[in-house]
């Protein structure tokens, strides 16, 4: 299902603050570059590339589609979308997936922070019939 410009905006928006900065970093860039290099891609064929990993990142196409869009939309063989997604998986992907697990992490550890916080204290109260010590 073809998204609009609008839509894709708004998924993007919604994501974590680490993961657009993974998205749109110099490091992503590299990649990319490495990867047209060592693949002799076009510049035209790197776009289709950096779209569809977008595309992933943001939640509107399917990791388990990738290969097949990448070979479709990027002109090449099977083999050739097999060795880039795993590059991609390996040096983007991967990246993307410890730091979504850091904020996890991280987000437990502050609910358990605050719920210890929260923990209803029992009100002291005088028990007429105990003696004082």
């Amino acid at each position: 299902m073809p998204y609009t410009k609008e839509q894709l905006d708004t998924m993007f928006y919604e994501l974590p603050d680490d993961v657009k900065e993974a998205m749109t970093s110099v490091d992503t860039v590299q990649v990319l570059n490495e990867i047209k290099e060592k693949h002799k891609l076009h510049i035209d064929q790197i776009g289709q590339l950096s779209a569809e990993i977008a595309l992933v990142m943001i939640g509107a196409s399917s990791p388990q589609r990738f290969i097949s869009k990448m070979e479709s939309s990027m002109n090449i063989s099977e083999e050739t979308a097999k060795n880039i997604a795993s590059e991609v998986n390996e040096k983007v992907f991967q990246v993307v997936r410890n730091t979504l697990k850091n904020i996890q992490e991280e987000e437990n550890l502050e609910e358990k922070k605050e719920n210890k916080e929260q923990v209803p204290q029992k009100p002291k109260v005088m028990d007429p019939y105990r003696e004082s010590i």
